[in-house]
């Protein structure tokens, strides 16, 4: 699986007022802040990033994947609330700021002291959508560059398959539309993926002022229609 996050590495030990820590897949954190069945939870979240929570949950149910250290959702459930309290995770939704439903995601908070996470193309709903887009691209056998640099600019995802450049846009807030024409220059497609109705509408709207030959080889699409499950 293609990941995004580029996390920072601490192997040594410290000591943080008096308490003992412990090193988890090369990160250092308070081993006295978690209990054993959340620690299994946070680095299970920490590894896998952008992953939904229900996907969290079928990962640390299944004992192939985690042997004696599985649990069962419930369990899962309550671990996962106490990490949320404690704000060593924090959530969002994959489908947009204010939106309710299972469509959840949680990333590890830099409190849990496991390491910095950046986020190479912007926040993290902007993160996980590249990563799914990517990913699905990736098993098809096309090859995948995240953060291509086309005329001094960076387009979100530069993919190559079946002889046939394609350039990908993941819009969450908005779109530079005057960079499409010289995305066009290199790529022989534009392939736009917006968050939700709303900004689609938007975007084609932009679209329409672009000149005929340019807005053929624009796609316009939602998010939602390219997820792609782990």
């Amino acid at each position: 699986q293609l990941q995004l996050p580029v996390k920072s590495a601490d192997s040594k030990s410290k000591k943080d007022s008096g308490r003992k820590q412990e090193s988890v897949s090369g990160k250092t954190r308070l081993a006295s802040e978690l209990s054993g069945n959340e620690d299994i939870y946070l680095r299970t979240v920490w590894t896998r990033s952008y992953h939904l929570v229900s996907e969290i949950y079928r990962i640390v149910g299944d004992e192939k994947i985690m042997g004696s250290e599985k649990m069962s959702q419930a369990t899962a459930v309550k671990f996962r609330k106490a990490l949320l309290k404690k704000e060593h995770l924090e959530s969002f939704n994959v489908l947009g700021t204010g939106r309710s439903g299972r469509a959840q995601c949680d990333v590890v908070t830099e409190k849990a002291g496991m390491g910095k996470v950046k986020h190479p193309r912007g926040n993290h709903l902007h993160s996980f959508w590249i990563n799914r887009i990517a990913e699905g691209y990736l098993r098809k056998g096309a090859k995948v560059k995240i953060g291509e640099t086309i005329s001094g600019h960076e387009v979100d995802i530069g993919v190559e398959i079946e002889d046939k450049k394609l350039g990908i846009e993941v819009v969450i807030t908005g779109l530079v539309i005057e960079n499409i024409p010289k995305n066009l220059e290199y790529y022989d497609e534009m392939l736009i993926l917006c968050i939700d109705n709303a900004m689609k509408k938007k975007i084609t709207k932009q679209i329409a002022g672009l000149d005929e030959e340019i807005r053929k080889r624009v796609t316009i699409e939602l998010l939602k229609n390219y997820f792609i499950p782990l």
